[in-house]
């Protein structure tokens, strides 16, 4: 989940749309009378279980854990999703065959700041920050440029340029497509590739 995330979901912006997120999720769960009160969600970091009555109160949510954990419970508690469909109906109007447009409000209602984060980037009064003296940003800036030069030999050593690469390809065959039409062309000769600054290419 982390990983989709990272991948597909804007997070750590100003525009704020984690948390915005976050908070519509939150929004549904308590406004949704079918979900008893008692009933909880593994949204934790830890895999820990926090009831219904509670999730008013987060103000710090690991997105990844939470979006699982809600995703989790839908899975197991909620066979027949198409209940649903009302709720979706009023959100997004339908619009004929057009992209429906989200109407909604949800999360709104929700004015608190909850900090939305990723895994293991929430920091506690306990945390300690261990220096390992493997960095310098302590020390003073040095504005000199130090360059090194490696040989991996395959270079010219006049030019710079790496040397030109031969490849031979024996009997090659040639497909032309076009539509629904496939041309087969064998070639029986040899093609000598010559590829660098030094060579061009010849055919046998």
């Amino acid at each position: 989940m982390t990983e989709f995330v990272a991948l597909f979901l804007e997070i750590g912006t100003k525009v704020k749309k984690d948390e915005r997120l976050v908070k519509a999720l939150i929004d549904l769960i308590e406004q949704d009378d079918s979900i008893k009160q008692d009933e909880g969600f593994y949204i934790e970091e830890t895999g820990q279980k926090i009831k219904k009555t509670a999730l008013g109160g987060l103000d710090d949510v690991c997105l990844p854990a939470f979006l699982l954990g809600v995703w989790h419970y839908v899975v197991v508690y909620r066979k027949d999703n198409s209940v649903g469909r009302d709720t979706y109906d009023m959100w997004c109007p339908e619009n004929g065959r057009a992209p429906r447009t989200y109407s909604g409000g949800m999360g709104k209602s929700i004015t608190k700041t909850i900090n939305v984060r990723m895994p293991g980037t929430a920091l506690s009064e306990d945390d300690e920050i261990f220096d390992f003296g493997d960095e310098d940003a302590d020390q003073p800036a040095d504005n000199t440029e130090t360059d090194y030069d490696f040989d991996f030999g395959d270079e010219d050593a006049k030019t710079g340029t790496p040397p030109p690469t031969q490849q031979i390809i024996n009997n090659p065959l040639f497909i032309s497509q076009t539509g629904d039409n496939s041309n087969v062309i064998p070639n029986y000769g040899t093609i000598n590739l010559t590829l660098g600054k030094h060579g061009g290419g010849s055919n046998e």
